[in-house]
């Protein structure tokens, strides 16, 4: 989601400082959720676009090679999108100030009652093959034949279109016979015209059109594997979008040459694309980096081979470095995407344990996790800043703070108040508190209120201390830091109440059992720092869909389960005891609003709030703040905190020389400028 996107989206990309899942789009950063890494991905905010070539044409950076698919309409995890979003384009993407224009599409209406969207399609745009040889023109079929995929696949992304193309949930149910698909909201009305017809009015479903679920695939490319034909699914069989570079087509600005998991993902300039004269970078190479040498992005940066560095404050001789490069250096942008810790509310799992042998710690545990006032005396007991001093000075980590799953440009009300303000109103409304839940606040760390939480869940019985077991990559520097870091602040501000036990595990442990993992009852950990989210679109529902009870990608991390086989609401009584069912109730009223924008917003950030009430999810930071140096011209490329457009190389430049501070800050003040000018202008 950066919804996907951005799971988020979530987290091993030793290429940057940061970005967001569901997908990431991070706001400027292309991180990826909880990255690993170091500099963020195209060494800078890209958000422009200039005339000329690049003056290098290639580019190599360090990164955890965690491409695990190429099917791009049913994946939902950043890492994947990250390299799928420049290997097929849809209908729209974001421009260099995030306003929607054209890709595919060369244009689109909407009818007035909001119902139908309707494109027409560029002629002559070549699906090829991963040898560049002409396959198919992309057509109007192709998008239905996403859709479908999409559906009969289950794709993670799911969420993202259902409830809102018009029979798309229904047909996740359904025998997926041609009968019942022609119930769904998508139609080729003829070779170069989709329209897609909506359950009920969404004005951000332009927004979703940039997010891959919608992509389009050939249909006769996708039946060419067994198991992928159209009403006859076989999801374990085919080999279509596997890590092969021949098992998609492409219709982007690069092509797949090659992947290795531990050794490198390369990708080449597909020359037949269709607005390949914005394509300056011929070859984008990322090269395996385990973390473990916390000086090894810093040297492949002096020996030429990388274009950009991120500071690191854990660094023995850091203020030597930074003076170095004093005039380079510059942070990051603030993004859209949020990090946090998830609570495990129904582990099953206990291979990674430190303590769950004695059965009377193990339930203690699962109590404590289920027991409001001990979440919330957890979060009282956290102070967050040291360890995101990890990543960035303190006045940086200080800003990168969040308090709510959500984003401030998720809704502006018509009196003025951002989304976060609209959320804090109705916090302290709620709770008769008087806080700021806005980022860059620490609202809720409080070692005195963390005791009184504490001993009301002792009352209620909960033994002390609780363990809590939590997985860190074994091999990575920076997140044993950050590790250790929470460790130590959860101690401290709980006078030792709560331990958090480590369990330091190989990073494919790490992929398999807290973010690539679809079986709840294989989450073996109490809590899990590894998942994030960035928004699909520019609306509440974006992240809100997230803790669904019934379809929420966050819940498989939480240990729980959406539906059972009959469609009845899985681990309801874990889910109406810690909350999460009125959470499902008051965000679900709020979407049913659709003719008054701002009750739309206000009950949204009611919902909100009451999720921010529960404690039901720790918000940490942002795609982590951070300082750069960076050879990438900045403000070149596409940005949007929303959808996948941002991860695309299309536009972006590398200079030969760094980038001074000075130069960055004047492109950054000229950005912002034409950023506010054209949404004065969409306004009006």
């Amino acid at each position: 989601m950066k919804n996907s996107k951005k799971v988020l989206s979530l987290l091993l990309a030793l290429v940057m400082v940061f970005l967001v899942a569901c997908g990431g789009p991070t706001g400027g950063d292309k991180t990826t959720k909880e990255s690993t890494g170091e500099t963020d991905k195209n060494g800078g905010e890209s958000n422009g676009k200039t005339e000329g070539e690049s003056e290098v044409k290639e580019y190599t950076y360090a990164g955890t090679n965690s491409l695990k698919t190429l099917d791009y309409i049913t994946t939902n995890k950043n890492p994947d999108n990250i390299w799928n979003a420049n290997f097929v384009d849809g209908l729209l993407e974001h421009d260099r100030i995030g306003q929607l224009q054209p890709a595919l599409a060369e244009s689109y209406s909407v009818s007035e009652d909001g119902l139908k969207w309707t494109f027409k399609l560029k002629k002559g745009v070549k699906w090829v093959t991963n040898t560049e040889m002409e396959y198919a023109e992309v057509k109007a079929d192709d998008f239905v034949t996403g859709l479908r995929h999409a559906a009969e696949f289950k794709s993670e992304s799911s969420a993202v279109v259902s409830g809102i193309i018009k029979g798309y949930a229904e047909y996740l149910n359904s025998d997926f016979s041609d009968a019942e698909w022609e119930k769904v909201g998508v139609k080729a009305l003829d070779d170069y015209t989709v329209e897609y017809t909506l359950e009920k009015p969404a004005p951000y479903f332009g927004d979703i059109t940039t997010y891959t679920i919608l992509y389009p695939v050939n249909r006769k490319f996708l039946e060419s594997f067994d198991g992928a034909k159209l009403g006859s699914p076989e999801p374990t069989k085919t080999k279509f979008g596997s890590l092969s570079p021949d098992s998609i087509l492409y219709n982007g600005g690069y092509i797949l040459s090659s992947v290795d998991d531990k050794s490198s993902i390369v990708i080449v300039k597909n020359n037949q694309y269709w607005d390949a004269e914005h394509v300056y970078l011929e070859k984008v190479t990322e090269i395996f980096d385990d973390g473990k040498d916390p000086y090894s992005i810093k040297n492949g940066f002096e020996n030429g081979t990388y274009v950009a560095m991120s500071m690191r404050p854990t660094w023995e001789d850091y203020n030597k470095v930074r003076k170095q490069y004093e005039q380079y250096v510059r942070p990051n942008l603030p993004n859209a995407s949020t990090f946090g810790t998830i609570f495990n509310f129904n582990r099953k799992s206990f291979k990674y344990t430190k303590y769950a042998k004695d059965e009377a710690l193990k339930e203690n545990t699962r109590k404590a996790l289920l027991n409001e006032n001990f979440r919330k005396g957890l979060r009282a007991a956290y102070d967050r800043v040291p360890e995101l001093r990890v990543d960035a000075p303190e006045a940086l980590a200080r800003e990168a703070l969040k308090n709510v799953n959500n984003y401030i440009d998720a809704a502006a009300h018509s009196d003025g108040r951002d989304y976060l303000q609209l959320v804090t109103d109705a916090y302290n409304a709620a709770t008769g508190e008087k806080l700021d839940l806005s980022d860059g606040q620490d609202p809720f760390y409080n070692k005195e209120k963390a005791a009184e939480y504490f001993a009301a869940a002792e009352k209620e019985g909960i033994k002390f201390p609780v363990h809590l077991d939590m997985l860190v990559l074994e091999t990575n520097d920076r997140l044993v830091k950050k590790a250790n870091s929470m460790k130590q602040s959860i101690k401290q501000g709980s006078d030792g109440k709560v331990i958090i036990e480590l369990n330091l595990v190989p990073q494919d442990t790490i992929q398999a059992i807290a973010f690539q993992n679809n079986d709840p009852a294989a989450a073996d950990y109490d809590i899990n720092t590894f998942a994030g989210w960035g928004p699909d679109y520019n609306d509440p529902k974006s992240y809100a869909d997230t803790w669904s009870a019934t379809t929420g990608s966050n819940l498989t991390n939480a240990g729980l389960s959406g539906v059972d086989e009959n469609g009845n609401v899985a681990d309801k009584d874990i889910k109406e005891k810690i909350g999460l069912m009125e959470y499902e109730k008051l965000y679900r009223e709020a979407d049913k609003i659709t003719d008054d924008l701002d009750k739309r917003y206000e009950a949204f950030a009611k919902s909100d709030a009451y999720f921010v009430e529960k404690a039901l999810y720790i918000p940490v930071t942002m795609a982590a703040r951070g300082e750069i140096i960076s050879k990438a011209e900045p403000f070149v490329g596409i940005y949007s905190p929303v959808g996948v457009s941002q991860n695309k190389y299309k536009y972006q430049k590398i200079r030969k020389e760094l980038v001074t501070a000075e130069e960055y800050n004047k492109a950054k003040e000229q950005w912002q400028k034409e950023r506010v000018e054209a949404r004065k202008n969409q306004a009006q």
